[in-house]
């Protein structure tokens, strides 16, 4: 994927074309990080309760 020029490493047309995806790949993976992160730190975690309206204003509060 990379020319050798006088010493020099050139990019091919290809790993111009494949860099964007290999950079979308990290991204990915710095996502990951950040919700596992979130996850950890209960800074993204829902809990949801259903009952029946008689239920919900005595019992559940």
């Amino acid at each position: 994927m990379l020319l050798r020029l006088g010493g020099k490493a050139q990019p091919k047309p290809e790993a111009d074309e494949f860099f964007p995806e290999v950079e979308r790949m990290f991204y990915g993976f710095d996502r990951l990080a950040l919700v596992a992160e979130q996850i950890r730190d209960l800074r993204r975690a829902a809990f949801r309760i259903a009952s029946m309206s008689m239920v919900s204003f005595e019992i559940v509060p």
